[in-house]
C-alpha cells in the first residue's frame, strides 16, 4: 500500500530553531536551509504599496498559497513576485531566488462567501526555481479521510506583534491541532475543508504552510486561511486541509492552462503526469522503514 503522504511532481525532495525574540507571531527564527519550502509572496498594488503573504514550494514552477490572499489581483499576475530561500527580510541573501508570476490559479469554487471554503490557490512561476540547500519542495499530505492531530509547525513572514511590527526574518512556531468539535464551534458555518490550531498567526501570514515531520521530511498538512488575531489566547487559527485538495493540485500542475475571455485563468483538462505515480513508488521504497513501523 502506498503512503498517505508523497511528493508532487517528478522528483521533489524536502530537507530546530535557535530561539530569539519574535514569532510567526512570537516564535523562533528559522535558520537558512532549515525550512527550505517557504515562499514569500509580494503583491504590488495599484498605488505602489506592497502587500505580503506566504506560500510553499511545490515544484520548480509552482507555489501553493491561499485564494483569499491572491484572488483580488488574480488577473494581474505580473503584480506578484515570489521569493524562495528568503530568511533575512532586511537584506539580500545569497540563498534567495526571486521569480515573477505567470499565472494565478484560484480554486474554481472559491468565492469568499463561506469563511475558508476552498481557500487554496496555485501560482505558476515565469521561470523555474533552482533547487539547492536553501530551496526545496515540500511533500503534501494526501489522506483526506484522516483528521489532522498532534503538534505541527507553522512558519511565515507576517507581523510579529499586534501593533503591526514587521518580521525581520522568517519565523516558526509549534502549534497544537484542536479537536474538530472545537473548530466547528467557532465557525459561522460548517466547513469540512478547514481545521484549526491554537492561535499563532498575524497579518501577512496568509497562505503560510503548516507542516509535520514524517521520518526525514516535512509534510504539509494545511495552509493558513483565517485567524489573524495576533494574540496568544482567543479564537483559533484556521487552515485549509490540503489533503482534501490534492487531486485538484495534482491535476492543475500536470495540465496546461488557458486564458479565458474574461481574463481569468482556468485549467484545461488533460492527462496527469506519470511522474507523480513514479514519485509515489520511489518514496515508498526509500521510506519503507517509516511506513511499516
Amino acid at each position: 500500500m502506498l503512503p498517505t503522504a508523497f511528493l508532487v511532481g517528478l522528483l521533489l525532495t524536502s530537507t530546530i530553531a535557535t530561539e530569539k525574540s519574535a514569532r510567526i507571531f512570537g516564535g523562533a527564527q528559522v535558520q537558512p536551509g532549515e525550512l527550505p519550502f517557504n515562499a514569500l509572496i509580494e503583491l504590488t498594488k495599484h498605488d505602489n504599496s506592497v502587500r505580503t503573504s506566504c506560500g510553499s514550494v511545490l515544484s520548480m514552477q509552482w507555489i501553493l498559497t491561499s485564494s483569499s490572499s491572491v484572488q483580488q489581483d488574480s488577473t494581474r499576475p505580473g503584480a506578484f513576485t515570489v521569493f524562495a530561500g528568503k530568511y533575512d527580510l532586511l537584506q539580500r541573501e545569497g540563498s534567495e531566488q526571486s521569480r515573477s508570476v505567470q499565472r494565478v490559479l484560484c480554486h474554481p469554487e472559491f468565492d469568499g462567501s463561506v469563511e475558508g471554503q476552498n481557500d487554496i490557490a496555485l501560482l505558476l512561476l515565469a521561470k523555474s526555481l533552482s533547487f539547492n540547500d536553501y530551496v526545496q519542495p515540500v511533500a503534501l499530505e494526501t489522506n483526506w479521510m484522516v483528521y489532522p492531530t498532534g503538534v505541527a509547525t507553522i512558519s511565515g513572514y507576517g507581523s510579529i506583534r499586534a501593533d503591526g511590527s514587521k518580521a525581520s526574518y522568517l519565523t516558526r512556531w509549534s502549534v497544537t491541532i484542536m479537536a474538530p468539535e472545537i473548530c466547528i464551534a467557532t465557525l459561522a458555518s460548517s466547513n469540512l475543508s478547514l481545521f484549526c490550531t491554537d492561535p499563532a498567526t498575524c497579518e501577512g501570514d496568509w497562505g503560510a504552510p503548516l507542516v509535520q515531520r514524517r521520518g526525514d521530511q516535512w509534510v504539509q498538512i494545511g495552509l493558513m486561511s483565517s485567524g489573524t488575531q495576533c494574540v496568544f489566547f482567543g479564537p483559533p487559527t484556521y487552515y485549509t486541509h490540503v489533503a482534501r485538495f490534492f487531486s485538484w493540485i495534482n491535476e492543475t500542475i500536470s495540465t496546461p492552462v488557458a486564458d479565458e475571455p474574461d481574463g481569468a485563468v482556468r485549467p484545461v483538462s488533460g492527462v496527469l503526469l506519470i511522474g507523480a505515480l513514479f514519485t509515489a513508488t520511489l518514496y515508498y521504497l526509500t521510506h519503507k522503514q517509516y511506513i511499516t513501523q
